[in-house]
């Protein structure tokens, strides 16, 4: 059995209070657990909001499959028609009768939405009401570019690693500890950038296998070394950030233009820029790599941008 909810008003826009909603089955059938379900009237009771929400078999439930539907009537609670007859089919893992929208045959049918929760930050992922499986996204935090000499620039830091990952057979309301990983520090003067932290997602209080998206790693001062992308573990789709850019050196010229970080693979361009006797540009999108300090003086590279982790589901 599953969960179909909906909220009632009269003509006049005032809600249908302590009336009743019924559903009246098209035939008799029988439910995955083997118990028959006959075509008598179900019932409900609305609130004084006109709401309800209850338990039934949906029709994705019941066998033969494809054939049944209900048909949907609200009275009020003097027993006067508000709604109805409407024929429903309910399928999915719940069904809101008021985003309801008609197929092809004229039967309301569930209008599923995309939903989403994005952490910026670490914290706890709560699996939503009647949901058993979501999409995440795991992206690690970009390394720092690298600082610059007088005379060399520094080198770009590299990008976080992403892992993407269906998780099936969640049970709602269980936990998912979600670490989201910060970005490398900026290289100072002379000094290469610090490297990015990893993201992940584990068990809380729903058993999983830990998904990783690796950190990208820390550009070089003065010119010794971009830094790399990070992996990534576990996602059923792994990839690993772009590599941060080498020093560009000019042609006759002591003077170096400090190159940029590396970006994302999914979340695009979002590497720090490299300075041209600047510092160096800071990551932008997530989990892309800071951009190496340019040399004119002996000045800082850019920080690396934060990781993310990102939950999508339909319901």
């Amino acid at each position: 059995m599953k969960t179909v909810f909906g909220t009632f008003n009269d003509a006049a826009g005032n809600p249908v209070a302590n009336g009743r909603v019924f559903f009246a089955l098209s035939q008799d059938a029988v439910a995955s657990n083997n118990t028959q379900v006959s075509h008598s009237l179900i019932s409900f009771n609305l609130n004084g909001s006109g709401a309800f929400s209850g338990s039934i078999f949906f029709n994705d439930e019941l066998f033969p499959s494809g054939v049944t539907s209900y048909t949907v009537t609200v009275l009020t609670a003097g027993n006067g028609l508000v709604y109805g007859p409407e024929t429903f089919q309910l399928t999915g893992p719940s069904f809101n009768l008021n985003t309801a929208v008609p197929n092809s045959q004229g039967i309301l049918v569930q209008a599923l939405a995309f939903q989403k929760q994005i952490f910026t930050s670490s914290g706890t992922f709560t699996i939503p009401a009647n949901i058993t499986q979501v999409k995440a996204t795991v992206t690690g935090g970009g390394g720092g570019g690298g600082g610059s000499s007088t005379t060399v620039g520094g080198d770009g830091g590299g990008a976080g690693g992403t892992a993407i990952k269906w998780l099936v057979n969640l049970t709602p309301a269980n936990t998912i500890i979600v670490t989201v990983g910060t970005g490398g520090a900026a290289g100072l003067a002379n000094a290469s950038g610090g490297n990015g932290v990893a993201s992940t997602i584990a068990s809380g209080t729903q058993s999983i296998t830990t998904v990783t998206g690796s950190a990208g790693l820390g550009g070089q001062g003065f010119g010794f070394g971009a830094g790399l992308g990070g992996g990534a573990t576990n996602g059923d789709i792994n990839i690993t950030g772009s590599p941060g850019e080498q020093t560009i050196f000019i042609s006759g010229s002591s003077q170096t233009i400090g190159t940029n970080g590396g970006s994302s693979a999914l979340w695009g361009a979002g590497g720090g820029l490299g300075g041209n006797n600047t510092t160096g540009g800071a990551g932008t999108s997530p989990g892309g790599g800071g951009g190496g300090a340019g040399a004119n003086g002996a000045l800082a590279g850019g920080a690396g941008a934060a990781g993310i982790v990102l939950f999508e589901w339909i319901g």
